[in-house]
């Protein structure tokens, strides 16, 4: 298993969540690239060659340490200094891009999606994340043409679930990210 995501140790986890709130920003919202009908931003987290002065090492350098206890769920602190987990740009835009665009399917036409993000989402959008990142971590680039393979998504989705509950749990942490995904939905509306 990769380091990308908290162990399953509860001290681990723990530690975790003190270093969100240690970290500075990862997200720089720029220009957005959209693929597949998924948008994703190689500007916000500096990964895209010939920027900044970036060559296939410092790609991997860069992706290797978002992997590292789930940087690339992360944004800037908030005004007490502190984490804002599964605030990063990237996570909001790909979220309303998948699940709350204009289609008539879309979950914004559904009563309990509009009054919150639900969790399986935030889960699902951070292992494709994570994915993504994990190729770059390993190549310092995506090669469209042809198929990747990457790590067990199932231990990915799982990892990133257990660092929302744990996130979800802690007494400050938890009405922030409750009120992030409130208004996150409205925002979809």
């Amino acid at each position: 298993m990769s380091n990308s995501l908290s162990s399953d140790d509860p001290d681990d986890q723990q530690d975790n969540l003190e270093d969100l709130d240690e970290v500075e920003n990862t997200g720089k919202r720029h220009g957005t690239k959209k693929t597949k009908g998924t948008a994703t931003n190689h500007r916000t987290y500096d990964l895209a060659l010939g920027i900044s002065g970036n060559t296939i090492d410092s790609v991997k350098l860069k992706a290797t340490a978002l992997l590292k206890k789930a940087m690339y769920l992360r944004s800037h602190p908030d005004a007490e200094g502190r984490a804002s987990n599964f605030a990063n740009v990237a996570v909001r835009i790909i979220c309303h891009r998948s699940f709350y665009d204009n289609g008539s399917k879309s979950l914004k036409h559904f009563t309990k999606f509009q009054k919150t993000i639900p969790p399986p989402v935030l889960f699902l959008i951070g292992t494709i994340i994570r994915n993504m990142i994990y190729i770059y971590s390993k190549y310092g680039q995506v090669n469209g043409a042809k198929q990747t393979p990457i790590e067990d998504s199932e231990t990915a989705y799982d990892h990133i679930s257990t660092l929302f509950n744990h996130t979800n749990r802690d007494e400050y942490h938890g009405p922030k990210l409750h009120q992030m995904l409130k208004a996150w939905a409205l925002e979809g509306i």
